[in-house]
């Protein structure tokens, strides 16, 4: 089925039959698909399983039992509210409803797609190797889902406990925010991103957002984005449950 590259897998398929054509493009849309959450090695495999109770669990009353609120600010929280009710102004939004001065509805982020919900925040080959980075600070492999409400069921069925999962359940709020405030900068400002940079922003970003729902958290913003794997693991005495964050960075 595959080999090992150095620190990385490569996928080998082999068929009992010739393929045709057709189906080698299918193969090649396949690589495409297990490719995006690359095995590694020396890395634990967690699987979570979603799948036949999603449309149960997608439900509101359902999202709104969950543990996910008070872990950002209240604009965050509200940003992500958005996300979940399909009522985000995105490009492909603006352009249907034909609002001034958008021409067209491609993605701001890899200007391919249409810039729906699903595609700006999950199935962008831009803001996936967001995601992707991120859960590799965590040594974890991420098969992204592409829809908005798979993929917060699927990132709260985490492996972590106490403050690590707390810590995890920020991120989704830190990431989606950041996609779209480098999204509403290369619009509204003509921005160019240096990519390097806003991972290390999102771990600044992180660093004080955990802050404002953990006071007796010890590492400054600076120590989140230069030794985040120090921070993981972090035993701390209890978390309040309300926020205490009233800026956004």
């Amino acid at each position: 089925m595959g080999e090992w590259e150095g620190e990385g897998w490569r996928w080998i398929f082999k068929w009992i039959k010739k393929l045709f054509a057709w189906e080698e493009d299918l193969v090649g849309d396949l690589l495409v698909v297990v490719n995006q959450s690359p095995l590694r090695a020396n890395t634990r495999d967690v699987r979570n399983v979603v799948g036949q109770r999603m449309e149960k669990d997608s439900s509101p009353s359902y999202l709104g039992r969950l543990p996910w609120r008070n872990r950002a600010p209240p604009r965050a929280q509200l940003h992500l509210w958005f996300i979940l009710q399909g009522i985000l102004n995105t490009k492909e939004r603006l352009h249907r409803l034909k609002f001034a001065g958008i021409e067209d509805d491609r993605c701001a982020l890899c200007m391919e797609e249409p810039e729906t919900i699903d595609h700006l925040f999950f199935s962008c080959k831009i803001s996936s190797r967001f995601w992707y980075f991120c859960c590799n600070q965590w040594n974890l492999s991420l098969c992204l889902p592409k829809h908005t409400r798979m993929c917060l069921l699927s990132w709260f069925g985490n492996p972590f406990k106490n403050f690590d999962k707390q810590l995890w359940i920020s991120m989704f709020y830190v990431i989606t925010w950041s996609i779209w405030d480098i999204r509403n900068k290369i619009i509204f400002q003509a921005f160019m991103p240096n990519w390097e940079f806003e991972k290390r922003r999102h771990f600044w970003r992180l660093g004080i957002w955990v802050k404002g729902w953990c006071p007796d958290f010890p590492f400054s913003p600076m120590q989140a984005m230069e030794i985040f794997g120090d921070i993981r693991g972090w035993k701390t005495p209890r978390y309040p449950s309300k926020g205490l964050v009233l800026e956004l960075p």
